[in-house]
């Protein structure tokens, strides 16, 4: 059989005429549902054992992951080696598939087919391209579809929702622990009165940014910075110039990319800006995946803990213990001194 992939955009023609059944639920009459964080699709009255999950895409599969990694079918986003080092030796067991939603490879149909899928999750914003899209693959396929809400401020909710819905073992602990992360974000919001102004740099060139709203700085946001590309008006992500951000004149650059990370402070250029000039440059830590960003699910949890003591002006491991104690329940493995060394929160 030749390999067919599938994309946003023929994705639905695809499946066109397949159907699977629920794992002990029967075929489904497919309804839609909007309770509280999560609109749902063909999903039936009340929960079935769903044993076959597909990540739809990358923030999706880090709820997943934390809530029920044995029920997962595989990984919807490439992992390096590196970010498998960061990750039980189990989670390479699970094959790649690809997506439905995002950037990287599509799925390939043949494999959701395979692995019998029972229940797809996605996660994100709620656009109609992604409500549209979550109707017609339940419809088709006659498998629950689950659409998160994906605001980061909303993270205990989901969980709990998302768990409920899995029947997943960690509700209690994970929800705990995003309630505890999301309410010391606002107590740093509070502190912070001086408006310190940040700038994101996404890419190696670091000319990428998230706009006003934008999903890419929700971290930022939270804490109480002030996102420099708000100037920018609303959106997702933007490219600006370097005259731009040298107007700007951010207090703090943050970015998730080594190599603008490493080049920086050697282009005469960015010397201009106050940031740079003042070696107010920090690299956020990205493995197994990005901690602010990248995807734009509860793993940048852990990104309040690593912006915190930067924007407070505390030593980058002053909320390790914290930084240890969500990243065991939201990847099922302890950092390491020598990998909080790596990540640059131990010196």
């Amino acid at each position: 059989m030749t390999k067919t992939t599938i994309n946003r955009r023929h994705f639905m023609s695809q499946l066109l005429g397949a159907s699977l059944l629920l794992a002990g639920c029967g075929r489904q009459t497919p309804t839609e549902r909007d309770a509280g964080l999560i609109k749902t699709f063909g999903l039936p009255p009340d929960r079935c054992g769903f044993r076959h999950i597909y990540a739809a895409g990358a923030a999706a599969e880090i709820l997943l992951y934390a809530l029920v990694p044995q029920w997962m079918i595989g990984w919807s986003k490439q992992k390096s080696e590196e970010a498998f080092k960061f990750l039980p030796p189990e989670a390479k067991n699970m094959p790649f598939l690809g997506s439905i939603n995002g950037r990287g490879s599509s799925v390939s149909f043949e494999a959701l087919l395979r692995k019998k899928v029972d229940l797809v999750v996605d996660m994100g914003e709620r656009t109609p391209t992604y409500v549209s899209t979550a109707a017609r693959i339940s419809a088709q396929l006659h498998v629950p579809y689950a659409l998160i809400d994906g605001r980061l401020a909303l993270a205990a909710e989901q969980v709990k929702q998302v768990g409920w819905l899995v029947r997943s073992t960690y509700i209690e602990s994970l929800t705990s622990l995003a309630q505890r992360a999301i309410a010391f974000a606002a107590t740093v919001s509070a502190d912070i009165k001086h408006g310190i102004r940040v700038y994101y740099a996404r890419g190696a060139d670091g000319l990428e940014t998230g706009l006003k709203d934008s999903i890419h700085t929700e971290v930022i946001n939270l804490l109480g910075a002030v996102n420099c590309a708000d100037a920018l008006g609303t959106g997702g992500l933007g490219r600006v110039t370097l005259e731009q951000v040298l107007h700007w004149q951010p207090d703090i650059i943050l970015t998730q990319d080594k190599q603008f990370m490493q080049t920086v402070y050697q282009q005469a250029v960015w010397q201009h800006v106050r940031a740079v000039k003042h070696k107010n440059v920090y690299l956020i830590p990205s493995l197994p995946v990005g901690w602010m960003d990248g995807p734009p699910g509860i793993n940048r949890l852990l990104g309040i803990y690593a912006l915190a003591p930067i924007f407070q002006q505390l030593e980058r491991n002053y909320y390790s213990d914290e930084i240890q104690q969500l990243y065991q329940s939201l990847y099922h493995t302890a950092l390491t001194f020598e990998q909080l060394r790596y990540l640059g929160i131990e010196t």
